[in-house]
């Protein structure tokens, strides 16, 4: 796992975990589905480097589609409050500074969340079909 800095999404988790979510609402399906999905592929739980990051990354993507559901939620507020996360930053600056964004988030997803935003389907420009192979219908 990359951390280049204090920010949400300054790590390849929830820089991944962005993507997959968006990719997963836009396929069709739920919020609880989507997350469900993510809990298996990620494994979070007891991993004092994924957990918090992916609660965190989950719960500000949730709320800016304006789709947070409580279990994400009171995941990311429990972590927030319990400094569950602040433990992976040794240095005091880089500290203090993820305290602040922590802040930040936790003022957002105890605010009114912007309405239900549609999710665009990605495009995806590569393919899998290999030199050769015949693609028909019948």
């Amino acid at each position: 796992m990359g951390t280049w800095g204090v920010a949400l999404f300054s790590d390849d988790t929830a820089a991944d975990l962005r993507e997959d979510f968006r990719d997963l609402v836009s396929e069709g399906l739920s919020t609880t589905d989507s997350v469900d999905k993510l809990v298996i592929e990620y494994s979070p739980e007891g991993d004092p480097d994924i957990e918090p990051v992916f609660w965190l990354a989950l719960s500000a993507i949730q709320w800016r589609l304006g789709r947070l559901d409580d279990r994400t939620k009171q995941r990311a507020l429990t972590i927030i409050d319990n400094g569950q996360d602040l433990k992976r930053w040794d240095d005091p600056r880089l500290r203090k500074k993820r305290e602040s964004v922590l802040q930040q988030l936790k003022e957002q997803i105890l605010s009114q969340q912007p309405s239900v935003k549609k999710v665009p389907k990605r495009f995806v420009a590569a393919n899998t079909w290999e030199i050769g192979e015949i693609i028909g219908s019948s």
